[in-house]
């Protein structure tokens, strides 16, 4: 093994610990109750995601560099109260949280084939931008119009023949 290919493994190594660290930190962070366990969660959570980014770019992974300094920016955010922690941001780190693992997993398999990320970093940026969860930032006034109408149901009953057949009434004549 190559003097780089010894680096690399340390850095998946290393990350992957970290990894496990962030998600204990994660799900502790969902139960916190106290306002400096919260802020400890965070300063730990961010330091994590904050080593794990370095070394990616000490070792050009483009990729865990550009979703990590996302995720970064906004736990930042978070643990200087400039955010507020939602459930909407809980759902969304977590699920940056998988794509980090997917990506280091990539990087481990050897796997040099970018992997989709737009969607994440939109989601993360926009939480940012919203300064919490987008969906709760649109007020009612803002919101899309949606026009809601019942499907247009025949109401006119068939026709049927109310007439009764003819009888003749008249007696016979004798």
């Amino acid at each position: 093994m190559d003097e780089m290919q010894e680096i690399i493994q340390d850095f998946i190594v290393e990350s992957n610990e970290l990894i496990e660290s962030l998600d204990k930190d994660l799900i502790e962070l969902e139960k916190s109750g106290s306002e400096e366990e919260t802020k400890e969660l965070l300063n730990s959570i961010f330091r994590a995601v904050h080593t794990i980014k370095g070394a990616s770019g000490f070792l050009g992974f483009g990729q865990l560099i550009d979703v990590c300094h996302v995720m970064e920016t906004l736990f930042n955010k978070l643990r200087h109260g400039e955010q507020e922690l939602t459930t909407y941001t809980m759902d969304i780190f977590l699920e940056s949280m998988d794509i980090v693992k997917l990506l280091i997993e990539k990087v481990d398999s050897g796997d040099e084939e970018e992997y989709p990320i737009d969607g994440i970093l939109e989601k993360l940026n926009a939480i940012i931008d919203a300064g919490g969860d987008p969906a709760a930032d649109v007020p009612a006034a803002h919101a899309p119009q949606v026009e809601i109408s019942a499907p247009q149901v025949e109401t006119s009953a068939p026709q049927v023949e109310t007439s009764a057949p003819q009888v003749e009434t008249s007696a016979p004549q004798v």
